[in-house]
């Protein structure tokens, strides 16, 4: 393969075009501390539990509760998030539970109740 002067010529332009867009990439942000957990405990209600208390390390852990009759049938405990899914009780017993105890926290709750609809037994 022989290499000409326009060959050259393309490879230094494309070189410079690829050097001048990367100048033109966005400014670096400055790293923003991250943010410090709530520093206020919540009394853990009669009937209740912490997500502390269910082993959890991140999120509200000392700010949220469930009640303590729960059965977590999946877990996600990390950093970026927290997730719970719950197998008992029922989901209008928990919806329940969560709008009688959020306000408490400083939660505010704007959905409405939820019914809970009859199903037929597990087979």
């Amino acid at each position: 393969m022989t290499v000409d002067g326009w060959t050259w010529r393309r490879l230094a332009a494309g070189l410079v075009l690829v050097t001048l867009l990367g100048g033109c990439s966005a400014p670096v942000r400055p790293e923003l501390p991250s943010a410090a957990p709530p520093s206020a405990t919540v009394p853990v209600p009669t009937g209740g539990v912490s997500l502390a208390e269910l082993g959890f390390r991140n999120g509200p852990v000392d700010a949220f509760t469930l009640p303590e009759s729960v059965v977590i049938g999946t877990r996600v405990d990390q950093p970026n998030g927290v997730t719970v899914v719950l197998k008992s009780p029922s989901a209008t017993a928990i919806a329940g539970y969560l709008r009688r105890q959020l306000p408490a926290t400083g939660f505010t709750v704007t959905s409405p109740p939820c019914r809970q609809t009859a199903r037929p037994p597990p087979r």
